[in-house]
């Protein structure tokens, strides 16, 4: 059954594959340029959390996909190090999950940039992940909104990390 949209098939069915697989586009917004392959919607926010809540391997491929897509895109003006913000999840859904939800996902697109470095000798940038973004009130559940909604809610209840944590820093 197709994650994104419940057909019967294969994990990711063909339409979704081709909806996924689309060319990043650039967003120009201040004060940061963002690449996006697609818009989160009902459709995309069902894959993001079955990658997110219940760990779907398929799901995390697939949105790594779309990661690597997009940091390729950023990379052609020679960037040497992309920077992913992730949104900061509860302390306790996080121990609930095991892991930071991003951190595999940006471990499996790194992995692709890297074989794509060596099959088209290209040079991969560094990718970090940064908490730049921490919780700054109690939140409710937020996995059912829409894209609006969320940012609404996102803005309200994030604020800026001062001692700006590193997650990590991907192999390059």
């Amino acid at each position: 059954i197709c994650i994104a949209c419940n057909r019967r098939g294969d994990y990711v069915c063909q339409n979704c594959l081709r909806l996924w697989g689309r060319p990043p586009v650039r967003i120009k917004s201040h004060p940061m340029e963002l690449v996006t392959v697609l818009p989160y919607n009902d459709y995309s926010s069902r894959v993001v959390l079955a990658a997110k809540e219940d760990g779907n391997r398929s799901a995390q491929r697939l949105i790594a996909q779309s990661l690597a897509s997009g940091i390729h895109v950023m990379s052609a003006d020679r960037t040497s190090r992309i920077t992913v913000v992730p949104i900061p999840s509860r302390p306790r859904n996080v121990r609930r999950r095991g892991e930071k939800f991003l951190i595999p996902i940006v471990l499996i697109a790194n992995q692709r940039l890297l074989e794509q470095d060596a099959l088209f000798l290209e040079s991969v940038p560094e990718i970090e992940i940064r908490e730049l973004l921490v919780q700054g009130r109690s939140i409710k559940e937020q996995s059912g909104l829409s894209m609006k909604d969320r940012q609404k809610k996102d803005r309200k209840s994030t604020r800026l990390n001062s001692s700006h944590e590193w997650i990590s820093r991907m192999p390059s």
